[in-house]
């Protein structure tokens, strides 16, 4: 079922990636404007994505940027809105053992949603059991 031996893999990298950049977003000092540091963070991240484009390529180049899902392009549009959005919960106090879960729950419970509205996702009761514990969970935490 897995199409890669990257299953778990790959969630281990998901995990690792978001510890380190909210445990750096939340360090940010205040002061600065965040959409140029932004600007720069992703200056750094488009010259290492293009270098492991380059590394783990399998054909010519220009060919398999060519056919590159324009989608990508896509998350251009809301990367400065979720990169300042952390950001700013962090300066305006937000905790980040609090921020992040917040946020992350909510986002994944609406995303659970419109998994089964758009994509005909399938969630049994228990799931839709689980997303009301994380609602509640929520409002514990942000308490």
């Amino acid at each position: 079922m897995h199409k890669t031996g990257l299953y778990y893999g790959s969630l281990a990298i998901v995990i690792a990636a978001n510890l380190g950049y909210h445990l750096v977003s939340r360090s940010i000092p205040v002061g600065g404007n965040q959409f140029l540091g932004i600007a720069g963070a992703y200056l750094l991240a488009s010259v290492l994505c293009f270098l492991a484009g380059v590394l783990t390529r399998k054909g010519p180049l220009l060919k398999e940027w060519k056919e590159t899902p324009l989608h990508y392009l896509l998350f251009g549009l809301f990367v400065p809105g979720l990169e300042a959005g952390f950001i700013l919960m962090y300066h305006d106090g937000w905790q980040v053992s609090q921020g992040a879960l917040v946020a992350d729950i909510l986002t994944s419970t609406l995303l659970a949603v419109v998994g089964v509205a758009l994509f005909h996702d399938r969630l049994a009761g228990i799931n839709w059991v689980g997303i009301l514990l994380c609602f509640a969970g929520v409002i514990m935490v942000a308490l």
